[in-house]
């Protein structure tokens, strides 16, 4: 090949939208756009038409592999061959940085150019939340599991061996690449686009924007907003626990659902909320809180995983007991549902609509940590450097 495209972002699939699927599509959109990424492209497995607007400026530069399923299963399983088999799109570009779980694969058909990993965490399923998954599922599907995973694993153990550099989205998720597989990381936090957000005002609701997955312990939300009917709570997007959820909240008028929201709408929504509430388990970075903090709206938070990096307890947000749940977590020990439940009336009963308001302007300062601006500075000196 005579000329080598500038840069390639090789990132799983678009199929809903979350934040590594944003981050994807900001690198995409910077180094197409940037004077120093010289035919710059996006490739994906596949892309779910009916959680992306494909008429979008930013999904014009972007190469799919055709490989859509609508079965999870199948869908990771033909991610991965496609990837594997990707030779022919990846040896382009002189530079690549890949993201997302499967997509690291690719590299082995890699010939030529710098290879850089942006790991938004380490699969969970393979490591820490290994028993987790686990229990899921029944004995023919733990076997399955067990099966892809022993399969799985020391590929994606090789793949980041081979890469020139891995960065790491948080500490957090620096210290799971370390301890897991004894990968040595950079630290740069993932871009929030900051300037799109805007304190509106200030409603009369509480905002759960966590993607409905078992793990987000959306439900945890849902029973403590149970015994406070007189609060409410606005639970905007969606996920597989998304029937459950509305099922578990049928009896409660103060809950609501919107689903997936459009980027406008989630605008308006976080700019007008009391808070967030957010307490997802051990999060690898979480760009909710962010933007919530972002739109002048303080986080009712997990003090776990890297909401201990993004939130300040008592400045812009309220950490749920944070001594007791950093001693459990030194202990190992499992946070028991009633007393989750119970520390976020807690936690809600301070954060009133007055003390949120209070924290507005120090929200907006923090948030300015995760701009844009910052995240590509030092991606390009890490990129140039080599």
């Amino acid at each position: 090949m005579d000329t080598l495209l500038k840069k390639g972002i090789l990132y799983d699939y678009l199929q809903v939208q979350g934040g590594a699927e944003q981050v994807a599509l900001m690198l995409s959109e910077y180094y197409d756009g940037s004077q120093q990424a010289d035919g710059s492209q996006l490739l994906v497995s596949s892309i779910n038409p009916e959680n992306f607007d494909l008429s979008l400026p930013a999904m014009q530069n972007i190469q799919t592999l055709q490989s859509f399923s609508s079965i999870a299963p199948l869908r990771i399983l033909k991610t991965i061959y496609s990837f594997k088999q990707s030779q022919s799109y990846i040896n382009q570009f002189e530079q690549i940085i890949y993201s997302g779980l499967y997509a690291p694969l690719a590299i082995k058909q890699r010939s030529c150019g710098n290879n850089f990993y942006y790991c938004h965490t380490p699969p969970r399923y393979l490591y820490d939340l290994k028993d987790y998954y686990q229990q899921k599922l029944n004995a023919i599907g733990r076997l399955l599991l067990q099966g892809f995973s022993a399969w799985y694993q020391p590929q994606y153990e090789q793949s980041l061996q081979q890469m020139d550099k891995v960065i790491a989205n948080s500490i957090n998720v620096q210290k799971r690449l370390k301890h897991y597989l004894n990968i040595d990381s950079i630290v740069i936090n993932p871009p929030v686009n900051i300037d799109r957000f805007k304190w509106l005002g200030q409603g009369d609701y509480y905002l759960s924007l966590a993607r409905l997955e078992p793990y987000k312990q959306v439900d945890k939300i849902i029973e403590a907003f149970k015994q406070m009917p007189d609060q409410k709570l606005l639970i905007a997007s969606g996920g597989s626990d998304y029937e459950r959820l509305k099922q578990l909240a049928v009896s409660a008028p103060n809950i609501s659902f919107t689903g997936w929201c459009s980027e406008a709408e989630l605008v308006q929504l976080l700019g007008n909320a009391i808070a967030s509430v957010y307490i997802a388990k051990d999060e690898d970075f979480g760009l909710s809180p962010v933007e919530s903090q972002a739109s002048g709206k303080p986080v009712i938070a997990l003090a776990q995983g890297a909401l201990l990096e993004t939130v300040k307890h008592g400045e812009t947000g309220y950490f749920i007991e944070p001594e007791l749940i950093n001693n459990n977590l030194k202990k190992n020990k499992v946070i028991e549902n009633k007393y989750l439940i119970d520390a976020i009336i807690k936690a809600t009963e301070w954060m009133t609509p007055q003390r949120a308001l209070s924290l507005k302007n120090a929200c907006l300062d923090n948030a300015k940590n995760y701009h844009p601006g910052l995240f590509f500075e030092q991606m390009n000196v890490l990129l140039n450097n080599e």
